[in-house]
């Protein structure tokens, strides 16, 4: 009598097994009706059969239960009529995981290890897709992790010695940009620094790089990486300027001056540079050569509104500074004809500087500073 119960418990938990396994090959068998444009219940009935499948303790560690449910979320990301249905579960994430899994079970009844393969490379592609919508959509941060996991999914693939299809490269530049404009400088800076170590030919990264690390408080790091950027890319005038402002901020001219000359016969009609050099002859109070560089600028760049501004700016301190003259003269009869010799000048300099203002204020008519200033001038040309 013992033997007969025993015997029966047995079938009965083979029975509830097969039960979990029927379940799976239901399943498939929606799938298969589905893609035979039998409707779209039938892949909402895939999705709640292979669900309780994958979480049955009986199921849960078969792959196929797994790559099934892969299969299904897959499809769901594909149908315009499904897919928003489920807007509040990550479809598409769930299809990567549910792949990943059926893989990694090492499941030796699992025939369908190369088609796993073949349809995460799919799922990677659309989440791929899904990144670039969302950064076009401004969600940089999710669209960092949809980035973010196409990393993942590389080491996936190399740990399984399968070669990844989408460039690397590509993706953690894109997860980069993403996590700048999100915010997030420590994601940002540790992908850019992993880019650059692979020996990157990307020269506007090292720029990015450097002035993230400049507003991290990290200038000795930045100034490194873009000596070190210049000498690789040594014709990028980009980076030669950013050069120059380390050379400048640390107050060392002389040299700011010969690497910006360099620069120039790499690059002459670039006005910026000539901006650049009239800034550092500023600092050297080479007024001369000063203006002299800003009237290059605007000679290769009309439109060049900082030229035009500082090009003034230049004559506005030289009325500034006859004005401190005057105001420190005393009421003797030589103080007051030097105080007349100093307001020639002063106005003499005021004269100068207006046609210059003038073109800025037109290139920027309602900046309220340009203003100012041609009020300013006026009011002392018209006394």
């Amino acid at each position: 009598m013992k033997k007969n119960l025993l015997i029966i418990t047995l079938s009965l938990i083979t029975l509830f097994i097969n039960a979990q396994q029927v379940k799976i090959t239901s399943a498939q068998t929606y799938i298969d009706l589905y893609l035979q444009k039998e409707g779209d219940q039938n892949l909402e009935k895939a999705k709640s059969e292979i669900d309780e499948a994958v979480l049955h303790e009986k199921t849960v560690a078969m792959a196929k239960a797994w790559f099934v449910k892969g299969q299904v979320y897959q499809l769901i990301t594909e149908s315009k009529e499904l897919a928003p249905k489920y807007a509040t579960v990550n479809i598409l994430d769930e299809a990567y995981d549910a792949y990943k899994k059926a893989i990694t079970l090492n499941d030796i009844r699992f025939r369908d290890q190369e088609a796993t393969f073949t349809y995460l490379k799919s799922v990677c592609s659309y989440i791929n897709n899904r990144g670039v919508d969302q950064y076009q959509a401004n969600k940089f941060a999710e669209a960092y992790q949809s980035f973010i996991k196409l990393e993942d999914a590389n080491t996936f693939f190399e740990t399984n010695k399968q070669k990844f299809h989408l460039d690397l490269s590509s993706i953690r530049s894109n997860a980069g940009l993403c996590a700048q404009k999100a915010g997030m400088t420590k994601e940002a800076i540790t992908l850019y620094e992993g880019i650059i170590s692979k020996g990157s030919e990307d020269a506007g990264l090292y720029a990015t790089l450097a002035n993230m690390y400049v507003k991290e408080g990290r200038a000795e790091e930045s100034k490194k990486l873009v000596d070190d950027a210049v000498t690789k890319f040594p014709s990028n005038v980009n980076l030669r300027i950013t050069q120059l402002n380390f050379y400048i901020s640390e107050g060392k001219y002389v040299e700011a001056i010969d690497k910006i000359n360099k620069t120039i016969e790499l690059d002459p009609k670039n006005d910026q540079l000539y901006v650049a050099a009239a800034l550092a002859y500023d600092k050297m109070k080479d007024v001369t050569k000063c203006r002299e560089m800003y009237l290059k600028a605007t000679e290769l760049n009309d439109n060049n509104l900082n030229a035009w501004n500082n090009l003034g700016g230049t004559y506005i301190e030289e009325a500034n500074g006859y004005i401190l003259q005057i105001n420190a003269l005393g009421n003797t009869k030589e103080d007051i004809a030097k105080s007349n010799e100093l307001d020639a000048k002063k106005i003499a300099a005021y004269k100068n500087a207006k046609p210059f203002i003038e073109k800025a204020l037109s290139l920027k008519p309602d900046d309220a500073d340009l203003k100012r200033i041609m009020m300013k001038i006026k009011a002392n040309l018209d006394n």
